[in-house]
């Protein structure tokens, strides 16, 4: 970043420290300064959009997010929480949606609100060797939020740590096994401010690991994926309440193989449980709130998926297509056109 925009990320990130202090004594007016602050600084239309149903959702009698920012408040390292508002808000939104829109001029091509590294299959290609070069590539092109999807392996968690505390002004979502939680890793993670942290609900221990994350302060939630079997709203209301009680802040719902008649009551279900005060998490439609955040970024766009194995997708489509050697050759493979 030049010092103009350096001025500016300590002016906004002065503003988001006042205001995180302010969430455990007047949650409303906190939030209805960072909203007016999002109003400031967003200048697409889509952006403003964004910023106008959050201000809605905020002014509305009797909102249960109220509670919910108190709880995060409380129980998150306000550090880590202001690193990710000014990550999230600023160098990926603001920053780095004007580095998006003069990149998308030269390539022809939309460029990803986010990567999702998904390294979950068994192949030799050393995807985290890669990595680095990938996330340097991303950052010169004005993209700076990244989604990890991780398998129960120590050794590449550390690994994943190590660089992920070179990019401080960049956002790490950690999608992990819940056996990967112990004393050790627990207490690395609470040092980490730019990562959040998703405990795969299928996991047994999940409510141990989540007491682990909430002893270190860390900003944690949930990933629940979401198949026919699984897709009746009893179900996966009454897992939302056990992942609220676990101190999950948010629980991302991953449809699997969904009908669309199955997608749209998952999404209806989505909008009712969200104004339920008594969930105690925030429940994420994982596929049209990631298109909602595509739109708002650069409409038109979708987040890019790299996966362990040597192939590249985008989010909302089932495709599989052999990865190139940097990211400017998948951006101009697989992105739609401008």
């Amino acid at each position: 970043m030049d010092f103009q925009h350096r001025m500016k990320r300590t002016a906004v990130g002065t503003i988001v420290q006042r205001s995180i202090a302010d969430l455990k004594t007047d949650p409303k007016r906190a939030l209805r300064r960072l909203a007016d602050l999002g109003q400031m600084t967003f200048q697409g239309e889509n952006q403003q959009l964004f910023v106008d149903c959050v201000q809605k959702a905020i002014e509305a009698p009797n909102s249960p997010y109220y509670e919910l920012l108190l709880r995060v408040a409380q129980d998150a390292n306000p550090e880590t929480l202001r690193m990710l508002s000014m990550n999230l808000g600023y160098t990926s939104f603001t920053y780095g949606v004007r580095q998006v829109r003069a990149q998308q001029e030269v390539l022809r091509r939309h460029l990803p609100p986010f990567i999702l590294f998904d390294l979950q299959k068994n192949a030799e290609d050393n995807i985290l060797a890669k990595m680095p070069g990938l996330i340097d590539e991303a950052r010169e092109l004005g993209v700076f939020s990244f989604a990890l999807d991780l398998r129960h392996d120590f050794g590449e968690l550390n690994q994943i740590l190590q660089f992920a505390r070179k990019y401080t002004e960049s956002t790490f979502l950690l999608n992990m096994p819940a056996s990967l939680i112990t004393e050790g890793t627990a207490q690395a993670l609470g040092q980490m401010r730019n990562c959040m942290l998703a405990l795969k609900a299928d996991s047994d221990d999940i409510e141990s690991a989540a007491a682990l994350l909430q002893k270190n302060a860390c900003v944690y939630g949930a990933s629940l994926r979401v198949s026919a079997e699984t897709a009746t709203v009893v179900q996966t209301h009454a897992m939302l309440h056990q992942l609220g009680k676990a101190g999950c802040m948010y629980t991302l719902l991953i449809p699997q193989n969904l009908t669309p008649s199955q997608l749209a009551a998952m999404a209806q279900f989505v909008d009712t449980a969200r104004e339920d005060a008594q969930l105690n998490t925030f429940p994420v439609n994982w596929q049209t709130d990631t298109a909602y955040l595509a739109d708002a970024f650069s409409p038109g766009s979708d987040f890019l998926i790299w996966r362990r194995g040597g192939t590249i997708s985008l989010g909302h489509l089932d495709m599989n297509v052999p990865a190139p050697a940097t990211l400017r050759q998948a951006i101009l493979t697989i992105m739609p056109a401008v």
